[in-house]
C-alpha cells in the first residue's frame, strides 16, 4: 500500500493470500514468520519508479494495494515477455534467487541479505546460497596468512 512505502523504505508487514477462488483475495494477514516482517531499503531509482506509478493512480487510497494482481499473474506476464524476447523461462521465484545471489556476491554480507529477503535466520539463507561463496574459503586462508605472517617470522 501507499502507507507501506516511505522515503525509499518498504515496510513488509502483511501478506496477501488468495482464498479458494482464484479471483477472490483474502484480507491481508501477518507474514508467515517474524523475520518476514521487515523494512527493506530500496534503490532510489526503483523508489522513483514506484512513486511515479503511484502518481498515475489518482483514486488509490492509502490502504489500497499498489499492484492489484497475484504472484501467479505476475509470473505469467514475465514468462510471456521473456518468451517474446527470446529469453529463457524466468519466474518471480527465479528472480528472487537472482536478487539474493547477486546481492550476496556483491556484499559478502549474508546477514544483511537474509534480512532483506525475510529469512528467519542467516543459517536458513546460507543453506540455499552458500554455494555462491566459493572464493570466501580462499579469502579466509589469505586473511589468516596475513595475520600469521605478522606473528610468525
Amino acid at each position: 500500500t501507499k502507507n507501506d512505502i516511505q522515503d525509499n523504505v518498504i515496510s513488509v508487514i502483511k501478506t496477501h493470500n488468495r482464498g479458494k477462488s482464484v479471483r477472490k483475495l483474502k484480507k491481508a494477514t501477518k507474514p508467515k514468520t517474524y523475520a518476514s516482517k521487515r523494512e527493506v531499503v530500496i534503490p532510489t531509482k526503483l523508489a522513483k519508479q514506484i512513486y511515479d506509478y503511484i502518481g498515475k493512480l489518482p483514486s488509490l487510497k492509502p490502504t489500497d494495494r499498489i499492484f492489484d494482481f497475484s504472484i501467479n499473474t505476475a509470473g505469467q506476464f514475465i514468462a510471456r515477455r521473456a518468451e517474446a524476447l527470446g529469453l529463457p523461462h524466468i519466474s518471480p521465484h527465479n528472480m528472487r534467487h537472482a536478487y539474493g545471489s547477486t546481492l550476496l556476491l556483491k556484499s559478502n554480507d549474508a546477514a544483511m541479505v537474509a534480512h532483506q529477503m525475510g529469512h528467519s535466520s542467516t543459517q536458513t539463507f546460507l543453506t540455499t546460497y552458500a554455494h555462491m561463496l566459493p572464493k570466501e574459503n580462499t579469502k579466509a586462508a589469505s586473511y589468516m596468512d596475513e595475520l600469521m605472517s605478522s606473528v610468525i617470522k
